[in-house]
């Protein structure tokens, strides 16, 4: 699949975010074919593995963690095989399940681990850094029931500083899954300047897919309306992956040689 485009693209290059996102629903549509070919797979994997957590989760701690991790590789198929897709220019870009596939499947599990666990510790350095300032204004007894009804700002305002770092940092997914160095330097070298971009590619846009989804689904959804809104939001996963893809082949493209004036 052929990204297109003819912008000038360079690591310092700023992000054509519009573009990237009409792109991110209208290439996979112009390549459904070959996006069907290569996503089948993963897409039935994504879709099995969320049905058996709405069929509810086990009270074993052992079986819960088992569920998370099916998922969390079903997904990661999900996203080596749309980013090999687009990103790869020849070849087969589905992202087969042989020993040289599972260590690729392998790093990109590793590094989207990793992201989270940036995400995760900069939310709770910023809730700390709240708590610590908002503490000395809450009588002492009342400091627990206080901080069971955290103020929904802090909440927002701890994820928005996160996702920033982290969108820069997930430039080594599409880097794993390509089999580049995928060096979180480089990664962070190649973002200057298009945080906030990439923060909208990774925050925003999934989150305005989720909230998308939330309005087709009712309760008491018959088993066919469920089936069809699994499909739809694993479909979006694909559309978030594509996002990303485009961003780092945006980033990554050699800068094309100046104009000779005289020529």
């Amino acid at each position: 699949m052929n990204p297109g485009g003819d912008a000038q693209a360079g690591p310092q290059r700023r992000l054509p975010l519009h573009q990237i996102l009409v792109a991110a629903f209208t290439l996979p549509w112009r390549h459904r074919a070959a996006v069907a070919r290569v996503v089948g797979l993963p897409l039935l994997a994504v879709i099995a593995s969320t049905l058996f957590f709405n069929l509810g989760l086990p009270n074993s701690g052992a079986a819960r963690w088992t569920l998370y991790l099916l998922y969390l590789l079903a997904t990661s198929w999900l996203a080596l095989s749309v980013h090999r897709l687009v990103l790869l220019e020849s070849g087969d870009a589905r992202a087969r399940l042989d020993a040289d596939g599972l260590g690729r499947l392998g790093r990109f599990v590793a590094a989207l681990v990793v992201i989270w666990l940036v995400y995760a510790a900069i939310m709770l350095l910023v809730q700390l850094a709240a708590l610590f300032t908002l503490a000395p204004s809450i009588p002492a007894g009342q400091r627990p029931a206080a901080v069971a009804s955290f103020p929904a700002w802090v909440q927002w305002t701890a994820s928005i500083l996160a996702i920033w770092p982290a969108a820069r940092l997930c430039l080594v997914l599409p880097a794993a899954a390509v089999d580049r160095s995928f060096d979180p330097r480089i990664a962070w070298r190649l973002s200057r300047g298009n945080g906030w971009r990439l923060a909208v590619i990774i925050g925003v846009l999934p989150w305005a897919l989720k909230w998308l989804a939330h309005l087709f689904y009712r309760q008491g959804a018959t088993l066919v309306e469920f089936g069809v809104l699994l499909v739809l939001v694993a479909s979006f996963t694909v559309f978030q992956v594509v996002a990303l893809s485009l961003a780092y082949w945006e980033l990554t493209q050699p800068a094309p040689p100046p104009t000779d004036p005289l020529a």
